[in-house]
């Protein structure tokens, strides 16, 4: 009888065992078309964020690699505790997609660079993700937009932290606003993403239009 409850509550213990969110992403394998297919487990919680693509280093002017890989993140209703980091795909022309999960304390966030000789600008779809309390942005595309697509999802309370940070150097600016639920470039040769369907709530904001930004 002792052997066979310790045996349930080790198995209880795995269900509810924490996992980072980057351990997910290193155990998954390809699939559907993607380097990496993440599929995550209903109601268990992942923590810490994600990072896939290039670093800008800013002292030798160039895209360093770290990760390049695309990505799809196959929700199922688990929730992402981003603890306060981002789930961010940057100087890349991946795809990274995720569809529903919920995710807390953090922000979804596309980076790319079309000029020059150097393209490299991200691309994908986040579709009925529900974010809370996301802190500065809910979803923010810098730099990126064409044949990205955002649908169904909804962000409440966003957290507003000040000036957000210019993507090439770490120098906070007030025209570029935090606490907003989507915000997406002001500048049309970046392409232009499909938003749609898309639902905001914030207890501090009055007026819709203060939900979503051009940055």
């Amino acid at each position: 009888m002792k052997i066979i409850i310790t045996v349930i509550l080790a198995a209880v213990m795995m269900c509810f065992a924490e996992m980072t969110l980057k351990e997910a992403y290193d155990s998954a394998g390809p699939g559907e078309g993607y380097d990496k297919l993440i599929i995550l487990e209903k109601g268990k919680v992942y923590k810490g964020g994600l990072f896939i693509g290039r670093f800008f280093n800013p002292v030798k002017l160039n895209f360093e690699p770290a990760d390049i890989k695309s990505v799809k993140i196959k929700g199922n209703g688990a929730i992402i505790d981003l603890m306060n980091g981002q789930i961010h795909t940057a100087y890349t022309d991946n795809k990274l997609d995720i569809d529903s999960c919920v995710i807390i304390n953090g922000t979804v966030r596309y980076n790319g660079f079309p000029e020059g000789e150097v393209y490299v600008v991200p691309n994908g779809t986040v579709k009925n993700v529900t974010f809370y309390e996301p802190v500065d942005f809910g979803i923010r595309l810098e730099g990126a937009g064409r044949n990205t697509v955002l649908r169904n999802n909804l962000v409440a309370n966003t957290v507003n932290t000040g000036g957000d940070f210019n993507q090439y150097h770490s120098t906070p600016t007030d025209i570029m606003r935090t606490g907003t639920s989507i915000s997406f470039s002001i500048f049309s040769w970046y392409g232009i993403a499909d938003i749609a369907d898309n639902w905001s709530y914030n207890a501090l904001y009055d007026k819709p239009l203060d939900h979503f930004s051009l940055l």
